[in-house]
Formats: C-alpha cells, structure tokens, sequence
C-alpha cells in the first residue's frame, strides 16, 4: 500500500512566530525517515507547509510505502545554543494510519502549546 500526505495546513503555529517544522515518519516499525531530510520547512499560522513534488502521482505530497501502519510525529526546530529537557525540540503533533483506514482521510490534532495542524491523506493499493 503507500499512504501519500497530500496536505499539512498549519492552522495555528506553536507560538507567536512560525513554525520551523520538521517531522519523523515510520512505516511497519521499520526506522523512521525524516521531512524534510536536512533542515526545516515553516509552518506559518494560515498556511500550508510546503511538501515535495511527486511526478509520478497527480498530487504532491509525502509518499510512503507500508503494508500494515504509519506514524508520523512533527516538532517545531528550536535553535538553540545549549539544548537540555528544558528547551529542546517542541512537539506539534502526532498522527496514525493503518492499513484498514480506507482510502483516505484527515485529521486535526491540536497540542497543549497552542499548535493546530490539519494533515489531509490518501491510501492507494
């Protein structure tokens, strides 16, 4: 099966400055991958997050191939010059597909710090 993220609508950042978005994203429990792979992409309140272009599919998005479950969990960047429990990464959210969730959906997770995302997906055969 692959599960394509077609959609990551930042409908309130973390805080009063976007988000620097980043997210883990593991299929079947295999390790996870990262997007993007180096860096950040921003999640500004009222905008959606940039995603790559996939030319072979119509829509563009985070392509994922899994035969049983996806998980993915975002955080927003903190650059900081000494990292401790106190202020390393924040989390914004977190969200699973399984393998029996149709073909498709989305979600709006919100988080205690005020983060509101919207992910909308597709699940193809």
């Amino acid at each position: 099966m692959q599960l394509t993220i077609t959609e990551i609508f930042c409908n309130q950042s973390s805080g009063p400055t976007p988000d620097d978005f980043f997210m883990f994203i593991q299929a079947d429990g295999l390790p996870p991958t990262r997007y993007p792979p180096i860096g950040f992409k921003f999640g500004q309140s009222g905008h959606p997050v940039q995603l790559p272009e996939t030319p072979t599919s119509p829509t563009n998005g985070i392509v994922v191939n899994f035969e049983y479950g996806v998980c993915a969990t975002a955080f927003d960047r903190d650059f900081k010059v000494v990292t401790g429990i106190l202020n390393d990464n924040d989390f914004l959210f977190s969200f699973s597909v399984a393998s029996n969730s149709g073909s498709g959906g989305q979600t709006t997770p919100t988080n205690h710090n005020g983060s509101s995302y919207t992910i909308k997906w597709q699940i193809t055969s």
